[in-house]
């Protein structure tokens, strides 16, 4: 299983993906969709089981690099304008929608999405 983490951006965010794939592998990929947390290490864990059963595993940034809420107050305050407009919300997808169907792992037409708790809404 190979690991990477990928920077990508949109309207001016930088953004990081957290992609786990089989080994010279071709395949279709899973976007994960992460908590109102923020992209943290359960994502990056869904990323590589998904891998190990022989999918690309991404698992998506909304927030920003870096960006990880630490409470129920900032994690609210970090989803919050994603609920307010659904359309910016739909764009931040679709950027990484972008980056899976890039990636030279990802078979043409071969992705679908997860999500968990904030990321289920998505």
């Amino acid at each position: 299983m190979e690991t990477k983490q990928i920077e990508y951006h949109h309207q001016g965010a930088t953004l990081e993906a957290f992609v786990a794939s089989p080994e010279e592998k071709k395949g279709a990929a899973i976007l994960i969709f992460h908590a109102w947390r923020g992209r943290d290490d359960f994502v990056c864990e869904k990323a590589k089981w998904l891998a190990s059963l022989g999918y690309v595993g991404i698992a998506l940034d909304l927030y920003g690099k870096g960006v990880l809420g630490s409470s129920n107050e900032e994690n609210g305050k970090l989803m919050q304008p994603f609920i307010d407009d659904r359309k910016f919300l739909l764009s931040r997808m679709e950027a990484g929608l972008k980056l899976a169907q890039e990636h030279p792992q990802v078979e043409p037409g071969k992705v679908s999405a997860i999500g968990f708790c904030f990321g289920g809404l998505c």
